[in-house]
């Protein structure tokens, strides 16, 4: 009888440990989750920082002042100059397409998107950005593709 007994109560013990470690499993999974979401947004973060210093930078004074000009009256450039805006503005929207594409994927919450949506949206509308979407539109996913359309059609 005290065999049965012991054998019941390391049977119990045993699932206590083993739901335990199920626990302490899914609180890693979580932080681990957590920390994947953190560095991702960190990384657009760094990105588009440095995207930001580009123009800031007194040693481009001259990119700076075509991405500005670009931005507000695309028709003055020359057809060299809106090819170099629409490069770097499409390598400016490669941050907006990512936090897209990580809040499609849920990696990315809706409260980081929406500050970032935001942000990019209220872009499109200066008249440069119609330029760029005309020219680099086919390069981007085409879930984010609908997207752009949709925000350019209510600006």
């Amino acid at each position: 009888m005290n065999t049965d007994r012991l054998g019941m109560w390391l049977s119990v013990l045993t699932n206590i440990g083993v739901l335990a470690g199920l626990i302490l499993v899914i609180v890693e999974v979580r932080h681990s989750s957590m920390a994947t979401t953190a560095a991702i947004y960190q990384e657009n973060i760094n990105y588009g920082r440095d995207h930001i210093e580009l123009l800031l930078s007194d040693e481009n004074k001259e990119l700076a002042a075509l991405v500005f000009r670009g931005e507000s009256d695309p028709d003055s450039l020359s057809e060299v100059e809106q090819k170099k805006f629409v490069l770097f503005i499409a390598y400016r929207m490669a941050v907006w397409e990512t936090m897209f594409v990580n809040h499609d994927d849920g990696l990315i919450d809706d409260r980081h998107w929406y500050n970032w949506d935001a942000w990019y949206s209220e872009l499109l509308s200066q008249p440069g950005y119609t330029l760029w979407w005309e020219a680099a539109r086919h390069g981007y996913d085409p879930i984010f593709q609908q997207h752009v359309d949709q925000v350019f059609k209510t600006k």
